[in-house]
C-alpha cells in the first residue's frame, strides 16, 4: 500500500509541475485555469493587439502582438503542453463554414508545425465541435 501511495504522489507531483505554452492566448483563459493548479506558462503567443493588452494587464507581462506564422520553433522554449484556443469562425455553424478554405482555418497547420518541432507531451486545443468533423476528414486524411 505504501508503494501505491508513493507512486500516486510521484504521478501527482509530475502533473502539478508541467510547463505549457499558450498559443492563440486571447486574454489568458488557459493560463487562468492552469497556473492555479501549479502549471507554469513558459511562452505566450497572441496576434490580436486588444487581447494582448488585456493579457499583459492580467498577467503583468509585456508580450508583443505577433502572428504564430512569424514564429520560429527555435524561439520557443521547450514545454510539456501545447495550449491553443485558435479561431473558431471558419468551423462554427453560425459562420460561413469555410473550414480550412478560410485563412483562419489554416491555424491547425501552424499548430502542427510547432508541435512537430517541439514534441509536447500533450496537445490541448479548444474549438467548436464542428472542427472535429472537418479535421477528421481533412487533416487526418492528409
Amino acid at each position: 500500500m505504501k508503494e501505491l501511495l508513493e507512486s500516486n504522489r510521484d504521478r501527482k507531483s509530475k502533473i502539478q509541475s508541467l510547463t505549457f505554452a499558450d498559443f492563440y492566448a486571447g486574454i489568458g483563459g488557459f493560463r487562468l485555469g492552469l497556473e492555479p493548479i501549479g502549471w507554469q506558462c513558459v511562452f505566450t503567443n497572441e496576434n490580436n493587439p486588444d487581447c494582448v493588452t488585456t493579457y499583459n494587464d492580467n498577467f503583468a507581462e509585456n508580450i508583443p502582438p505577433r502572428s504564430i506564422e512569424d514564429l520560429s520553433p527555435s524561439e520557443i522554449p521547450d514545454f510539456d503542453v501545447f495550449c491553443g484556443g485558435f479561431p473558431c469562425q471558419p468551423f462554427s455553424r453560425a459562420g460561413k463554414k469555410n473550414g480550412f478554405q478560410d485563412s483562419r482555418g489554416k491555424a491547425i497547420e501552424q499548430i502542427l508545425r510547432i508541435c512537430v518541432c517541439k514534441k509536447p507531451k500533450v496537445i490541448f486545443l479548444e474549438n467548436v465541435t464542428a472542427f472535429l468533423t472537418k479535421m477528421r476528414y481533412t487533416v487526418i486524411d492528409s
